[in-house]
């Protein structure tokens, strides 16, 4: 490539006069050349000619400006500047050739009487006095021998006269800057080598790099000579390192690349854990999987950097415009690095999996995780679904470790005599409302159990559960029944029977699945939750058990058995009901807890609970029941029936009739 740089024979005794050492290279001390300013000072200096040397990132091709000049804009950079971007610069000339020949990212681009105007912002424009060289970054990778060497065999740059001859001053500066630039940084330019005239005369819209679709971490391949490669890809965040400023996300789709590194199950991908003797194993070390070559390294910059470390947490799922592909450190494996948008937008976007309705690429990546996780289960490897959940239970347990190595021995012992004595006592008060004397009216309604809405008229059970008002007609009066409607009722109702028989089972645990978005999942192995192997990361206990009610007043005809309704109650309906959060139950610390929630229950059925304790499940509902009534408030709906109870083979919704209580607190 021919080196755009005005210089002098050897002879010139300008420059012979001012030659140096080679070995006085600059260092991060060195300064700005004499008659010189940085690029940080030129752009807040308006209206003043000065001299500025930088290394240009970003630039376009030559185009036609609105009046007879040529005009060529470019962006340059050098260590004063801070943050994304540079200083813009607009140069006009009467002739292409005439204008600076830059083609290249990281060609240093040299300007004197250059100025700064407010011109759509400040920018640095040319006038008549304003001179140019223009050294090649292939150049400037080579010795201070080699840019003199090749500055003073070739050159095609334009300069009035001697005295704009570069110096070796200059020439050291210019070396010195391009060492401190990483091209990684630098944005994709699109190379106008091939378009046509018609094209370059409309480069501002043209110049923006050309991305491929949407890419899954399979399909990389790696990168060769030529254009550089950009991609977009979808991944879930399984690790995250930050620092001032980059952040590097290892991202997965859940396909395999033997590009990438493998991480093989058993080894910890991060080193030596625990402390410096590695007496002490700290788990949250782990790599949480997935295992193999699945995982691929996204370094963030700038702005993308500055979202991440706000909005981005491990387990999140992400969408990254404008990944450039390139070979790591080895120079074997690949990773991605997505640098600063010339306009300060952000590449970076975060999906949600219960958002995911008509997000092909999500469901896609949601179906291998489930696929993945399935294997890795019954192949009895590790795998944590949510890494989010398994950093937080690190914390909590370090944090909750430290506190208990703080705390004395007497401090402890006052803790416990104070629970004790606090337990008896809240014990033996919560078991007086179940010896109250049970002979109440019958008929009169609870006022200890309140429901919302108080004008809406009362429905009896059984007309509610009249099948009769499931029948429709079409306009053409063909007969035709629907499985449920969905309904609002109010009812005034008494608790016959509860399920499941243990009270201390009304709670269970939960984990939230991100694979319910998939049309084809059920509640299968994954939403599982084993208390048997003590309570999983990201579990909540809800509550979830049923009502056996009948109308207040039933009535019975032709020996018949009343109208009776299996009512659920679960999660916030449950919370309502008893005004209290649901916990682990059976765990003997929560005994407290436990007797206020049946003391809430007995206002709900009276002595039944009781009275199952010591008979058979089967005689509860043979006895006169005993409770009061209470209005209670009913939604029916649908709930689809799991495809290994479904009545009909084939048929892909089939709905069961189903009924849930809401708006009802004791």
């Amino acid at each position: 490539m021919a080196l755009s740089i005005p210089l002098s024979p050897p002879t010139t005794p300008e420059l012979a006069s001012q030659e140096v050492p080679i070995e006085a290279m600059p260092t991060h001390t060195s300064i700005i050349p004499r008659g010189f300013t940085d690029l940080h000072n030129a752009l807040t200096t308006i209206g003043t000619q000065q001299n500025v040397i930088g290394v240009c990132f970003d630039f376009l091709p030559p185009t036609k400006s609105k009046g007879t000049d040529y005009m060529i804009k470019f962006r340059l950079h050098d260590p004063s500047w801070n943050g994304v971007g540079g200083m813009e610069f607009r140069y006009f000339r009467g002739s292409k050739e005439q204008l600076p020949r830059i083609e290249n990212q990281g060609d240093v681009v040299i300007l004197r009487q250059i100025k700064t105007a407010s011109f759509n912002g400040s920018c640095g424009l040319s006038n008549r006095a304003t001179e140019w060289s223009v050294l090649p970054f292939s150049v400037m990778q080579g010795s201070l021998d080699n840019i003199k060497s090749a500055a003073l065999h070739s050159f095609q740059g334009r300069a009035s006269s001697q005295k704009f001859l570069p110096t070796i001053a200059e020439l050291q500066y210019a070396k010195y800057i391009s060492e401190q630039e990483d091209p990684n940084r630098w944005p994709a330019v699109v190379n106008t080598a091939n378009l046509p005239t018609s094209s370059l005369q409309h480069a501002d819209d043209q110049s923006r790099p050309r991305k491929k679709k949407f890419t899954e971490i399979q399909a990389i391949e790696k990168p060769i000579n030529g254009p550089p490669v950009y991609v977009e890809l979808l991944g879930e965040v399984r690790k995250i390192f930050s620092s001032d400023l980059r952040t590097e996300l290892s991202i997965t789709d859940y396909t395999s690349n033997s590009l990438l590194y493998d991480y093989q199950y058993g080894d910890d991908e991060t080193g030596r854990d625990g402390d410096q003797f590695n007496y002490i194993k700290d788990e949250s070390k782990t790599w949480p999987g997935p295992w193999g070559t699945r995982t691929i390294v996204v370094t963030l910059w700038d702005a993308h950097h500055q979202f991440a470390i706000s909005n981005v947490t491990l387990g999140s799922f992400v969408y990254l415009r404008n990944v450039k592909i390139k070979l790591d450190k080895s120079g074997l494996k690949v990773e991605g690095v997505c640098n600063g948008d010339r306009f300060g937008k952000v590449h970076v976007e975060l999906r949600k999996p219960r958002e995911a309705t008509g997000d092909d690429p999500l469901l896609s990546l949601l179906r291998r995780k489930r696929e993945y996780e399935t294997k890795a289960t019954a192949e009895n490897i590790h795998f944590v679904r949510d890494a989010q959940n398994k950093k937080r239970k690190a914390d909590t347990e370090k944090q909750h470790q430290q506190e208990e190595e703080t705390k004395s021995k007497k401090q402890k012992a006052r803790e416990r005599r104070k629970k004790n004595r606090r337990s008896k006592t809240e014990i033996e008060t919560a078991g007086i409302p179940l010896t109250l004397n049970q002979e109440r009216p019958q008929h009169t309604v609870n006022s200890s159990i309140r429901c919302l809405n108080h004008d809406v008229p009362c429905t009896t059970i059984a007309d509610i559960l009249d099948p009769t008002s499931l029948q429709r007609k079409t306009p053409k009066g063909n007969s035709f029944s629907v499985p449920f409607q969905n309904c609002k009722y109010k009812s005034k109702v008494r608790v016959i029977d509860y399920f499941p028989d243990n009270v201390e089972d009304f709670a269970v645990p939960q984990r939230d699945s991100e694979y319910d978005v998939l049309s084809d999942h059920g509640s299968g192995p994954e939403s599982d939750v084993d208390l048997s192997q003590g309570i999983a990361e990201g579990v909540k206990w809800v509550w979830r058990f049923f009502l056996l009610i009948e109308d207040a007043n039933p009535q019975t005809s032709n020996g018949n058995v009343c109208a009776q309704m299996q009512l659920l109650v679960a999660d916030a309906d449950g919370e309502f009901l008893l005004n209290q959060e649901a916990f682990d139950m059976r765990d003997e610390k929560n005994g407290v807890e436990l007797a206020r929630t049946k003391e809430k229950l007995f206002h709900l059925w009276g002595d039944l609970q009781e009275w199952k304790e010591e008979h058979e499940a089967s005689e509860a509902l043979d006895r006169t029941p005993q409770a009061r009534p209470f209005e209670c408030m009913i939604k029916e709906y649908g709930a689809l029936v799991p495809s290994y109870l479904r009545t009909s083979r084939g048929q892909d919704g089939e709905y069961e009739r189903s009924f849930r209580m809401f708006g009802v607190t004791i």
